[in-house]
């Protein structure tokens, strides 16, 4: 083979190895911002810090309260128990908010699918929730950009 060829080869190959490493490494990329953005719950309830999350309204802020019942994906559920688990979601929720007849708060979002809902609370209620057996996890809840 001469020079010029195996040149020319040498550059195709590189040029192939350079876009086939480019679009590795966006997929990479792409993987990492997904799961940066994907909202998950986390169990923080045993932290020592009570405080309201930082940027928060001086007295408030909004939190997402995971229900701790049992869940499974509506996915893998017939019809008859997506709707049984979206009652005993909502019979969560009602029992939640009558246990904080009380307290400072106030409903943002109920979720139909979810054992979650979105609430503004203001410190003496975050505390409080944390406290109960009903609460699996408080996430802040905050814009997520994309």
């Amino acid at each position: 083979m001469s020079k010029k060829k195996f040149s020319y080869w040498l550059l195709i190959f590189g040029v192939i190895f350079f876009f086939l490493i480019l679009i590795a490494s966006l997929g990479v990329l792409r993987l990492v911002s997904l799961k940066d953005i994907r909202t998950t719950f986390r169990e923080n309830k045993n932290e020592n810090s009570e405080k309201l999350p930082e940027g928060s309204k001086e007295s408030e802020a909004a939190v997402i309260v995971g229900l701790n019942i049992s869940f499974t994906p509506e996915g893998n559920l017939s019809k008859e128990e997506r709707e049984k688990q979206r009652q005993e979601i909502l019979k969560a929720q009602e029992d939640l908010i009558k246990k904080l007849s009380g307290y400072k708060f106030s409903v943002i979002k109920k979720f139909d699918t979810i054992p979650a809902m979105a609430l503004r609370v203001d410190e003496k209620t975050l505390i409080f929730l944390k406290s109960l057996p009903e609460v699996k996890s408080i996430e802040e809840d905050k814009p997520v950009g994309f």
